[in-house]
């Protein structure tokens, strides 16, 4: 017999003569077909071909005496009922054919017509095709009908079939929606399970027959409905019909859900959002209420959010502005500042701080820290500014103060003893002049001798005053007398050369005050303008009422809004770097030439306005006065407070 490759028809054939077989075999590539065979003719060869040779059709003999078709064709039908069988007979033995038919043979060929063996295994071969195909479609069927039902009987939303308006399938969701079980629920109505009326006031009856009938139509239907379960609780639902055919009848398939579910998410949904929005507020109130300034900026330096305080000092008012660097809006700059902590948080991926100076004399404190996503890489920025000015300011006060008040402390000690020293040689002085005749020619060193220690004990005086050993004599005094004094006093000191003109305010100023050291600021501002003007030039005394607002406060850090008596002393001299300006108030510092100067005329001047940090005294701080004194070219401005004036 014949092998081949797998991929051909493999017919087995039961055969005892060889030349039969053969005769078939040539019928079969004559009709066409490309086969490989085997041929067997005992039970025992049958199955083994079956094992081993697995055919695609059987062609059995049907009266062999070792082994006959019937025999055969029972154990090929046991062994794969899908296999073709043909059975060969002789016209005397077709009633055998004919039962074998009868017993799943596909078809019999008589010995005289073996050319019918063609057609007949064709026709086999296509009844093959066609079983297998059913049986492929029941298959798919099957697991389609298992996947659905599955579907349906583990579906959190009742499903049921309707024929009209009677339940004929439905879930295990339904039976626990309706509170009934599946036998009881088939075959009964949709309306036994509602209320006459739906809350909207129509007949449940009449609404249920349209939506039906429009499903029917062709047209889902989708709305609430209310259904009464079996223990007459009502239940609000949302009911979708749809058309569908099954065994050719039309029925509606209904999707119900509980309303009260999607109500409640609804609610919830809507709560998480309320409490969201109250926290949002909550937490950007809170940032706005940090008087610190706080922004988010992106990785192209723009500001993504920033808070009240932030935008204030922004002070970008049109909210509509397309301008969003930080350079731009913060330093009025066209490119990043150099240093900024911000840059460097981005390049490190680690918290920077700097202090960087702004615009308008202002200077921050700025920290910056980096926002990472999941990967580690640093998406934006958090800035925190805080302005230092004033902080520094005080800080500078502050340590003047302290070095003024060590100096002072000095200077007190040492006053003290050479006073004493330079009280006992005027005295001494005073009593050899008085013994010195008036011609005698040494009246003259004692007389120098005087004028010395004259000049010495002025000097301990303002070491004094520098040291606030001297107690304030407070009292109501008018500052335009005590000007109209000084001008009338100094016109004797300052020289021909330099006129005194005076502006006041025809009513009197009345301040409480230590008409004494008012008295000395004022002859050693006139001293200093005098040195600064060696060709003359003028002096101008001023004093008038002022107020201080929020913005002086602001713009300079201290003091409290209210009336003030303004006193000014300018002259046209000069003038003073930014060097001097700094070091004027500085005990023992002068421009002066050597034997010229102390250095400590205008400390005098600071220590005479409550040069400590003593606050009680009823007019302004002059230990302020590097700040609150306009100092250029000679000109030097006071305010003293009129809180407890008597105007």
């Amino acid at each position: 017999m014949e092998s081949g490759s797998v991929d051909k028809l493999r017919i087995l054939i039961n055969e005892d003569l060889p030349s039969d077989a053969g005769l078939m075999e040539n019928e079969l590539r004559r009709a066409g077909f490309d086969f490989v065979s085997t041929r067997v003719a005992t039970r025992v060869g049958f199955l083994a071909a079956l094992r081993d040779f697995r055919p695609d059709v059987i062609v059995s003999g049907c009266s062999l005496p070792t082994f006959p078709g019937p025999q055969a064709l029972k154990l090929a039908k046991e062994h794969d009922s899908m296999i073709p069988f043909i059975v060969i007979t002789d016209a005397m033995n077709e009633e055998t054919a004919v039962e074998c038919m009868k017993a799943g043979a596909d078809g019999y060929v008589l010995k005289d017509r073996p050319a019918r063996i063609g057609p007949a295994l064709r026709a086999a071969l296509e009844k093959r095709g066609a079983l297998l195909e059913k049986r492929r479609a029941e298959e798919l069927l099957a697991a389609a009908e298992r996947k659905f039902r599955t579907i349906f009987e583990n579906a959190n939303d009742a499903i049921l079939l309707l024929d009209g308006e009677r339940f004929v399938e439905v879930n295990p969701m339904a039976e626990h929606m309706y509170a009934a079980s599946r036998k009881d629920l088939l075959n009964r109505s949709l309306l036994d399970f509602s209320p006459t009326e739906q809350p909207c006031g129509v007949n449940s009856r009449s609404l249920a027959i349209d939506r039906i009938r429009a499903a029917l139509g062709g047209t889902p239907q989708s709305f609430g409905w209310r259904h009464l379960r079996t223990d007459g609780l009502p239940v609000d639902v949302h009911v979708v019909l749809s058309p569908v055919e099954i065994g050719g009848k039309p029925l509606v398939l209904a999707v119900v859900r509980y309303i009260a579910e999607s109500k409640l998410m609804e609610h919830d949904l809507r709560e998480g959002e309320e409490r969201y929005r109250r926290l949002s507020q909550q937490f950007n109130a809170l940032l706005d209420a940090i008087p610190d300034a706080l922004l988010l900026h992106s990785r192209e330096l723009e500001i993504v959010w920033a808070n009240r305080a932030a935008i204030d000092f922004i002070g970008e008012n049109d909210p509509g502005s397309s301008e969003r660097h930080c350079y731009a809006l913060l330093h009025r700059t066209s490119a990043p500042y150099d240093g900024c902590p911000v840059l460097e948080s981005f390049r490190t991926g680690m918290p920077a701080k700097s202090i960087i100076p702004f615009p308008g004399d202002r200077t921050w404190e700025v920290r910056a820290v980096p926002v990472k996503n999941e990967t580690g890489e640093v998406e934006n920025v958090i800035e925190l500014g805080r302005d230092v000015t004033e902080i520094r300011k005080l800080e500078q006060q502050l340590i003047h103060a302290q070095k003024m008040e060590a100096v002072g402390q000095l200077a007190g000690g040492i006053a003290h003893d050479f006073n004493n020293i330079i009280t006992a040689l005027i005295g001494y002085a005073d009593l050899l002049l008085m013994k010195l005749a008036e011609g005698d020619p040494s009246r003259h060193f004692v007389e120098q001798m005087l004028t010395t220690a004259e000049r010495a004990a002025d000097l301990t005086q303002g070491l004094l005053a520098f040291s606030r050993k001297k107690v304030f004599n407070l009292q109501p005094v008018n500052f335009n007398e005590i000007i109209r004094w000084a001008q009338s006093f100094l016109v004797r000191i300052i020289g021909d050369d330099v006129e005194i003109r005076t502006e006041l305010e025809p009513r009197d100023l009345i301040v409480m005050a230590d008409s004494g050291q008012i008295e000395q600021v004022l002859m050693n501002l006139a001293a200093n303008a005098r040195d600064a003007m060696p060709n003359g030039g003028l002096l101008t005394l001023r004093a008038a009422r002022c107020e201080l607002d929020a913005g002086f406060i602001r713009v300079h850090g201290y003091g409290e809004p209210g009336c003030y008596l303004c006193v000014e002393v300018s002259d046209t001299g000069v003038g003073m770097d930014e060097e001097t300006q700094r070091k004027i108030f500085e005990p023992f510092y002068t421009t002066k030439e050597p034997g010229k100067g102390t250095g400590l005329g205008l400390s005098i001047v600071y220590c005479s306005g409550n040069g400590s940090l003593d606050t009680s005294l009823d007019y302004a701080a002059i230990r302020f006065s590097s700040q609150l004194w306009r100092i250029s070219s000679g000109d030097v401005k006071a305010f003293f407070s009129t809180r407890h004036s008597l105007l």
